[in-house]
């Protein structure tokens, strides 16, 4: 977390070696505070999950993260995850065929994307901007995708 409070970190047993493996996946998320050796909790990625890209802990004990399909989820205080958001599947057509690349590696969207936290007398928002400038808008206290313009 920006504050230094909070330590989230992904593992594979895919990984756990020298030599890694691309398309990783059961993966194991843990969610620490800084200076203890014992996790806030601990998440085993399912079977039809998607391997996480990009975690984001909160400074007041959140977790965000992107998958490599592009997907958004959050995971409360407690460790249970929410699916918030999908990015290329709320993009337009026009805009992917535009601004998103595909290789043999996936998609790729994530360059220069933007992200940060607006926290105000509404809450608390995690905000996602693509650098063709579309935004995505999370409350993420509440696990839910603001897409009302």
């Amino acid at each position: 977390s920006s504050n230094g409070r909070f330590i989230a970190e992904a593992r594979s047993p895919d990984n756990a070696e020298s030599k890694r493996r691309p398309f990783a996946d059961e993966f194991t998320i843990t969610f620490t505070e800084s200076g203890s050796e014992k996790p806030i909790w601990t998440y085993q990625q399912a079977n039809d999950e998607i391997a996480p890209v990009c975690l984001i802990p909160t400074d007041d004990g959140y977790l965000i993260v992107e998958d490599a399909w592009s997907q958004i989820a959050v995971f409360n205080r407690a460790g249970t995850r929410k699916i918030v958001a999908d990015v290329l599947g709320s993009t337009p057509e026009e805009e992917k065929k535009r601004f998103v690349d595909y290789t043999t590696a996936g998609r790729f969207w994530r360059q220069f994307a933007l992200r940060d936290f607006v926290h105000d007398d509404s809450g608390a928002l995690f905000l996602l901007r693509t650098y063709w400038g579309r935004l995505f808008v999370i409350d993420y206290r509440n696990a839910r995708w603001l897409n009302d313009s």
